[in-house]
């Protein structure tokens, strides 16, 4: 299977100039939906846990998630896209996701592929910049070009048609798998563990819970910095 990276090569400016991000929030009310049809409860990019339509930024709860421009508006700009079609290109389903404050803003901010690619769902990922960049007509520069063309090597179908975060019942602590620590830890039976359920006797984990311990994978790290309950 091979995604062609199909896209006209040319330098981006620097410094760049002429961009102006649209106002407004057109693209947030897009957000439960964006929500429902990723068919899980996981960013795509870091697979933290949403915690359901509650911990959509929309919903009022300011450390949910941000709505994600898988493409971003300043690199979309500096590509080529016209500023006659930035209102439009900053709406279009194609190019949003979700993703957690941290993540969005800090690390991967207006990175391009060759400055960005999320810890999980390279392919996904990759297969849909160049499809926004196919339909928008927009370049790559040869290090883009570079980055898509690696991250897209070896890719299936399935890797590219929508992104999937698997619970993984082989990380281990002390012996134990991530699907032990859920039965310990998960009180309330709903497959997510709080903060107040972790550090409970019957768990006995000590804050924080960092990316490494198999019970992160359950736990709503809201600013995506690796660690919950700091």
């Amino acid at each position: 299977f091979e995604i062609r990276v199909d896209l006209p090569i040319a330098a981006e400016p620097s410094p760049r100039e002429g961009f102006e991000r649209p106002t407004g929030n057109r693209h947030r009310r897009q957000e439960l939906e964006i929500y429902r049809q990723l068919q899980m409860d996981r960013t795509p990019y870091t697979c933290t846990v949403i915690g359901g339509e509650d911990g959509l930024s929309a919903r009022g709860n300011e450390k949910g998630t941000d709505v994600e421009h898988i493409v971003a508006l300043g690199e979309a700009h500096d590509s080529g896209l016209s500023a006659d079609d930035m209102v439009t290109f900053y709406a279009d389903p194609l190019n949003l996701t979700l993703a957690m404050p941290h993540e969005n803003q800090v690390v991967k901010d207006d990175r391009d592929a060759a400055g960005y690619l999320p810890t999980h769902n390279k392919c996904w990922f990759a297969a849909r910049v160049v499809a926004v960049k196919q339909r928008w007509g927009l370049s790559v520069d040869q290090n883009e070009a570079k980055a898509l063309r690696t991250a897209l090597a070896g890719c299936t179908a399935e890797q590219i048609a929508r992104p999937v975060c698997e619970a993984s019942t082989s990380r281990t602590t002390n012996g134990s798998s991530a699907d032990s620590w859920l039965t310990e830890c998960d009180a309330n039976g709903n497959r997510q563990v709080t903060c107040a359920e972790a550090r409970a006797e019957a768990c006995g984990v000590s804050a924080p819970v960092t990316s490494d311990h198999p019970l992160y994978q359950y736990m709503n790290d809201a600013d995506g910095d690796g660690q919950v309950c700091e």
